[in-house]
């Protein structure tokens, strides 16, 4: 299993704004996700970066994190693999969200170490 990382998030509502916000952020255009049984629900992608984003999911909180306050996921991949490269991209995509001011965030790293959180 791949690690990825990941910024699992709190918004206000649910709707056209995140998208475009977490679109805007990763500098991607999200189209909806046709995958079956939930999972991806938009995904997008340009050069080297692959943005998914779940509207919901059901990780139980662990190794102190409580991944069930932030129904949403956005996971940043990098298609050649480099995990620097995949950092340095989720971590713009965290603090441009952040600077919105309205969401509530966590950066995470392979489902068990928090680097960052965020809090309007």
């Amino acid at each position: 299993m791949s690690s990825y990382y990941q910024i699992f998030l709190r918004a206000p509502e649910v709707g056209e704004r995140l998208l475009s916000d977490i679109a805007g952020a990763a500098g991607v255009e999200l189209s909806s996700s046709s995958t079956s049984g939930g999972g991806i629900d938009f995904a997008g992608g340009a050069d080297t970066v692959k943005v998914q984003v779940e509207l919901s999911h059901e990780f139980d909180d662990d190794y102190g994190i409580p991944f069930s306050q932030y129904p949403v996921v956005v996971t940043v991949i990098d298609l050649e693999r480099s995990a620097a490269r995949e950092e340095v991209l989720a971590r713009d995509v965290f603090n441009k969200l952040a600077e919105a001011g309205i969401y509530s965030m966590l950066f995470v790293h392979d489902l068990s170490v928090l680097i960052d959180r965020a809090d309007p």
